[in-house]
């Protein structure tokens, strides 16, 4: 399989597809389709106003716990803090659904941010995912009402919770998903059943929130939008292009450079502006 770095949605090969490249070719580099498809994935997230989950690496743990996480077999693999910053997912197995910042890690041990420990501790058995950061902590004011609307959403998971310092217990609050509302109702006896605005910022919110996997119309909104900025690259090194010359006793062509990528552009710009208008109408969901 291969893995994504960093938060690109797609990969230089996706989008050499779109743009008929052959791996001989060398009109746009490697290192500029990479730089275009990490632009365009922040472009499709404002479009889209969520953030889709990107798997850096994977694996089942060798020794769990719930500060820390082992995977011998990854010894060849890891730097040191190679995924410092990123999330780790535990997605199979014991503790399944749990999330937690990474501090740091060695060639082998993952270790979790302090205020990022698990609740239940992995094992053998747990399945993990390496994610880029899609985990989010805020401040609230309290305003007495007895749901939020969080800014990011699908809500994936709700981590942390507190209300005028006091912790609510996440199983006890209902989590609307796809519209990012979260509300403390009676029926599950929450610790507190309002947002209390006894004081500015009294509420802490801290969850997880993103589409996974990725979505095909994602894919190709990131693939046209990358295409487009590699062929706005491979434009602008057309002044070196001749398109007619002639020298004694021949002349040639070498067709308008210009001219026919500015036409594939074109083209491309229509088709990507259909589909920002085909998932700005139907929103991606978990």
């Amino acid at each position: 399989m291969e893995f994504l770095t960093e938060k690109s949605y797609v990969t230089v090969a996706d989008v050499e597809k779109v743009l008929g490249y052959l791996k001989t070719d060398t009109n746009v580099t490697e290192a500029s389709i990479k730089e275009a498809i990490k632009s365009a994935s922040d472009e499709v997230d404002l479009i889209t106003h969520t953030r889709y989950w990107v798997i850096n690496d994977s694996g089942t743990v060798s020794t769990g716990g719930t500060t820390t996480l082992t995977d011998t077999t990854k010894s060849e693999d890891w730097t040191a803090d190679k995924w410092a910053n990123c999330v780790v997912w535990i997605y199979g197995g014991t503790g399944a659904g749990q999330f937690a910042r990474i501090a740091s890690n060695t060639t082998t041990v993952i270790t979790f941010h302090t205020d990022d420990e698990l609740d239940t501790a992995t094992d053998n058995t747990s399945k993990y995912r390496i994610l880029p950061d899609v985990m989010e902590v805020r401040k609230y004011d309290g305003d007495n009402k007895r749901f939020k609307y969080l800014p990011l959403y699908p809500i994936r998971n709700l981590v942390y919770l507190e209300i005028d310092d006091t912790e609510v217990t996440p199983s006890k609050v209902y989590i609307y998903e796809d519209v990012g509302r979260i509300e403390l109702h009676s029926k599950l006896s929450p610790e507190y059943s309002i947002f209390n605005k006894n004081y500015p910022q009294n509420t802490t919110i801290k969850w997880t929130y993103g589409v996974y996997p990725i979505p095909s119309s994602i894919k190709r909104l990131t693939c046209g939008i990358a295409a487009i900025k590699s062929l706005v690259v491979q434009m602008g090194g057309t002044y070196r292009t001749l398109s007619t010359y002639s020298i004694p006793h021949f002349s040639g062509s070498t067709g308008q450079a210009y001219i026919n990528i500015k036409g594939t552009i074109d083209e491309m710009i229509k088709e990507t502006n259909e589909l920002i208008k085909r998932v700005k109408k139907y929103p991606q969901v978990v």
